[in-house]
């Protein structure tokens, strides 16, 4: 299946970049950097690291998962457990609620009840979840300062 829109809208990218550090300077000069040498130190780094993040590891579909979770955390716009089954790259409902469950119990999210309706659940990165994105984050600083 083809996804026809986006996971993230425009808006919500440039709210995401409005909220970074960086200038427009360090920004354009990152872009004339050559992507894939970055991206191979970056890997470099973070699997170097991996012990450091000590979580279980995770399938590929969970990782992008929990990554859309985080995106939409950073966003102030948390995914409910029923948007998440409707995401259906990541499988069919049951599949994706196993995932969450495993992502739950890791301690990487939280399923939250909604406070103006109780039947909803919102899907948040605990303390440790942001933790783990934190280390990568740090990785991806190291890879960019290293080149």
């Amino acid at each position: 299946m083809i996804r026809v829109e986006p996971l993230i809208s425009d808006d919500e990218l440039a709210h995401l970049f409005a909220q970074s550090d960086e200038s427009m300077d360090s920004e354009s000069s990152i872009q004339a950097l050559d992507s894939h040498h970055v991206y191979m130190k970056f890997l470099d780094i973070l699997l170097s690291n991996k012990s450091d993040l000590s979580v279980p590891t995770l399938s590929p579909d969970s990782q992008r998962l929990l990554e859309l979770i985080a995106v939409r955390c950073e966003l102030s716009n948390p995914l409910t457990v029923g948007q998440a089954c409707l995401l259906r790259e990541f499988g069919c409902a049951s599949t994706i609620h196993t995932r969450l469950n495993k992502l739950q119990m890791t301690g990487l999210i939280s399923l939250d009840l909604q406070e103006l309706d109780r039947r909803k659940k919102s899907i948040k990165l605990t303390q440790f979840g942001k933790q783990y994105f934190q280390t990568i984050e740090k990785c991806l600083t190291m890879a960019l300062k290293r080149l």
